[in-house]
């Protein structure tokens, strides 16, 4: 049956089924006089600092914003009631009235403050260590008098978010820095009075929870059975917090059962996890409750910020690469989660008498789960398209995006017939738009299939939409079928599309090289320390040079972050003859003076330029070498609890052609070190697999519609009679083409095309649709494109330079008389189609 385009009519919109929420952490740094003294942190409204800020927070446009390192200046107006606070002006800038700053009552540090401010209102609040706090919990020290062990007043905020079932609370620290005894010590009781205020609310993880700030987790982790020296003169622990008291560099292990908080993994655009500009370290972060759905989390940096298309979501347009490095010595750090909605979400979609059909457009759309009541097996992503007019060259588009990988990936959903009628037969549409080309690359495809209740699938091969690797974007297409159905009254029938890879018909083979495994620290003294670097088998033909390969080590600790050794690749006394696996080659080297971390890393070059620049035990930026200037990228493990000697090493795992496919991890005490081979559970490819293409869905359109086409094939029964083919059966012949596609009379257009478009008689070859195209006899240049038109149909006009490039140019509606349109004439020669479009409301049988 032709591709025709669906007319709008009444319908059903349903709600998403959970409430979402963002929400930033951002230390927003302190600026001190000459004298080290803290002047202002936001500054007033208009100034560099303050304008860098809230551009920063309006481009993120969270709903709640979490504060750390507010001077006393910035705050002044702002509490005891106040709003007259440079906080409030920026509050009331990024429309967020509800702000809470806390008092520095009864801690150690008077300078700089917490604060949160939110979209939503707050309905209760609390100020962690403050005198009034540790007062009201009975919070005492060993001579009986009140507390006082917290250094900076921790603000917390029950935050009721309208539609949310249960409100949300929200905390937000700066925790003790420097890494003394005393310092962890400190940090430790801080976060012990955070989870002391959970459990004195009763809260755990099947409540909203979300702890932020800057935890300034530094220094080995340790256990206090006493406390250390070095606190403050009026330091005074309640006794409520006994010891032995644990410190640990790990954020979660502050938050076990029965909160269970665990920290995001935010990461930058470029993968790097560090918040800390000047120490490449991760201070800060957001730990969410299981209550809580995480639908992704990023770490702001404005220079990299260069699309609407990368990375979650951002309201207005790309930031100047400068604003991070103004704003702040740390980045913010976003997320965003959504919360169960107090009203259940929708399971089906009901077809009603009063709204017999349903219009879903994805509106609500925020990409990462899949919006009720569709279920789905990986398309959670949110569509961005190629368009020119839009700025930074792409378009936000709230559409289901699907990048098909190995497996297909399945998004479905049910209808449910409640008109109180059976129905005979269904028009379906959507939008199809392909969001990339990536050459080379496979050719994908969306198919749809509808099935009744648990009953057998039928395929809807006219809703097929295929993007390849060539296509010019952007490309938009709009399928409609229509389908004979036998759904009774109360039944319901299932709604499946499915997105499927092509076939790959093999990727390039990997010109990759990389660290593959790392041994720095062992029990006892250091013994069999080594690394290793793999080569892929296409680097050669790649124009790659073993030559040219170099390994830099770097000490990143804070007096040092420059090269301690440089070794080459081609020096095979330093290196290992290589081992082999499936065309890898696997080099070796085996100093005895790699550094022990906390951080150090590893820079690997090809003819002078950084491949890779690795760090364990915190991050750190380059100050001398071919990597200065770059912040390194943490491995995700170490061996800070040094393993056996000979085992525990650092290794990429998995199955890939690079490093891209692979993760690191640290193999356990019983698996021995592998130099010179794959690591134990990992393979490689060889071959980079071809990408695959992304295509969105959007604007889905079902409805009842009235047929006498019983078997659903495009023809009337009437129709069929006539051509002597069977109205029950939609391939009369069984040659697996419908009836509605076959062309009776071999005049080269389908009986469907001739019964419903066009008007024409399936059965006789002299009366097909015809346009012609003549030249102008009367003006030069000028030519003419004649054809029929037929009441109740849209003609429009394609035209362009190659037959399978064609735009639409013009159209024009139907009047029953032939139509000439006038076209320039070029001796070069041009293609011109038309294509026609039936109406809403005229009867598939004809005029």
């Amino acid at each position: 049956m032709p591709r025709l385009f669906l007319a709008l009519f009444t319908c059903l919109l349903l709600p998403l089924p959970a409430v979402p929420l963002r929400v930033v952490t951002f230390n927003i740094g302190a600026n001190r006089d000459q004298n080290g003294d803290i002047t202002e942190s936001l500054n007033e409204p208009g100034s560099e600092d303050y304008e860098a800020v809230r551009a920063i927070l309006a481009r993120i446009d969270a709903d709640v914003v979490c504060l750390q390192e507010l001077a006393n200046a910035d705050i002044s107006g702002g509490t005891n009631g106040g709003t007259t606070s440079d906080v409030h002006a920026l509050a009331g800038e990024l429309g967020l009235p509800h702000v809470l700053i806390p008092t520095n009552s009864g801690v150690f540090d008077f300078t700089l403050r917490n604060a949160i401010l939110s979209r939503h209102p707050f309905e209760t609040t609390d100020e962690i260590g403050s005198s009034d706090y540790l007062a009201d919990i009975g919070a005492v020290g060993e001579d009986s008098s009140r507390a006082k062990d917290v250094t900076r007043v921790i603000p917390a905020a029950v935050i009721a978010v309208p539609g949310a079932a249960e409100p949300v609370t929200v905390l937000t620290l700066h925790a003790k820095s420097s890494t003394g005894l005393d310092d962890r010590f400190r940090r430790a009781v801080e976060l012990a009075r955070v989870r002391d205020y959970f459990q004195r609310h009763g809260l755990n993880e099947d409540d909203n929870l979300i702890v932020t700030g800057d935890f300034n987790l530094s220094g080995s982790s340790t256990t206090f059975t006493n406390e250390p020296a070095g606190l403050p003169s009026t330091w005074n622990r309640g006794t409520d917090l006994p010891l032995p008291l644990s410190y640990s560099n790990d954020p979660d292990f502050y938050f076990p059962a029965p909160q269970n908080l665990v920290a995001l993994d935010a990461r930058a655009l470029n993968g790097e996890a560090d918040t800390f500009m000047l120490g490449g370290a991760v201070l800060d972060f957001l730990l969410p409750s299981p209550a809580l759905t995480t639908l992704g989390a990023e770490i702001y940096r404005s220079s990299l910020d260069t699309s609407n298309a990368q990375g979650l979501p951002k309201s207005g347009t790309p930031l100047p690469t400068e604003t991070s490095s103004t704003a702040s010595d740390h980045w913010a750090v976003f997320a965003d989660f959504t919360l169960a909605d107090a009203i259940p979400p929708a399971t089906s979609y009901p077809l009603t008498a009063e709204a017999p059909a349903v219009s879903e457009d994805f509106a609500d759309f925020a990409g990462q789960q899949a919006p009720p009541p569709w279920q789905s097996s990986g398309a959670t992503w949110q569509g961005y398209f190629a368009d020119d007019t839009a700025a930074g060259g792409y378009a936000h588009e709230e559409a289901v995006a699907f990048v098909p990988g190995e497996e297909a990936i399945v998004f479905s959903a049910t209808f449910d017939n409640l008109t109180g009628a059976a129905i005979s037969a269904l028009e379906i549409g959507y939008l199809a738009r392909q969001l990339g080309a990536r050459s080379p690359g496979t050719t994908d495809q969306l198919q749809v299939t509808w099935s009744l209740e648990e009953g057998e699938p039928h395929n809807l091969s006219e809703l097929t939409f295929l993007a390849g690797p060539e296509e010019t974007l952007p490309r938009s297409e709009t399928l409609v079928t229509t389908v004979a159905v036998e759904i009774p009254a109360g039944a319901s029938f299932t709604l499946t599309f499915t997105a499927t890879r092509g076939p790959d018909q093999g990727g390039e083979v990997s010109s990759a090289v990389f660290f593959n495994e790392v041994h720095y620290d062992n029990a006892g003294a250091d013994n069999g320390e080594f690394i290793e670097v793999v080569v892929a088998p296409g680097f050669e033909a790649a124009g790659g040079d073993l030559q040219e390969v170099e390994v830099v080590f770097y000490n990143g600790s804070e007096s040092q972050r420059r090269p301690y050794r440089t070794v080459a690749l081609r020096d095979f006394e330093s290196f290992a003859q290589p081992g082999e696996s499936n065309g890898y080659r696997i080099y070796s080297h085996f100093p005895s003076d790699i550094q022990n971390g906390s951080p150090d890393g590893l820079a690997l070059l090809v003819a002078g330029q950084v491949r890779q620049f690795l760090s364990y035990e915190g991050s750190f930026v380059a100050l001398e070498g071919p990597a200065a200037g770059m912040a390194s990228q943490e491995i995700a493990v170490a061996q800070d609890d040094p393993p056996p000697v000979g085992f525990g090493a650092l290794g990429l795992t998995g199955s890939g052609a690079d490093e891209s496919s692979l993760s690191w991890t640290r193999f356990g005490e019983d698996v021995s070190h592998s130099p010179g081979a794959a690591n134990a559970g990992q393979s490689f490819t060889g071959a980079t697999p071809l990408p695959a293409q992304a295509f969105s869905l959007d604007d889905l359109q079902v409805r009842p519609v009235e047929t006498t086409d019983r078997d659903g094939d495009g023809l009337p029964d009437e129709v069929e009679l006539a051509l002597g083919l069977d109205p029950g059966q939609s391939d009369s012949d069984g040659d697996g083409i419908s009836d509605g596609e076959e062309d009776s009379d071999g005049d080269g257009q389908s009986n469907g095309a001739e019964v419903l478009i066009v008007g024409t008689d399936p059965g006789d070859a002299n009366a097909r649709f015809v346009a012609v195209l003549r030249r102008n006899p009367q003006q030069a240049n000028q030519g003419e494109l004649v054809f029929p038109t037929l009441a109740g149909r849209t003609y429009e006009l394609l035209a362009g330079d190659e037959p399978w490039a064609l735009e639409s140019t013009s159209s024009l509606p139907g009047t029953g008389e032939e139509a000439r349109l006038n076209i320039p004439w070029d001796e070069k020669g041009r293609f011109f189609a038309i294509r026609v479009h039936l109406e809403e409301g005229m009867s598939p049988s004809g005029n």
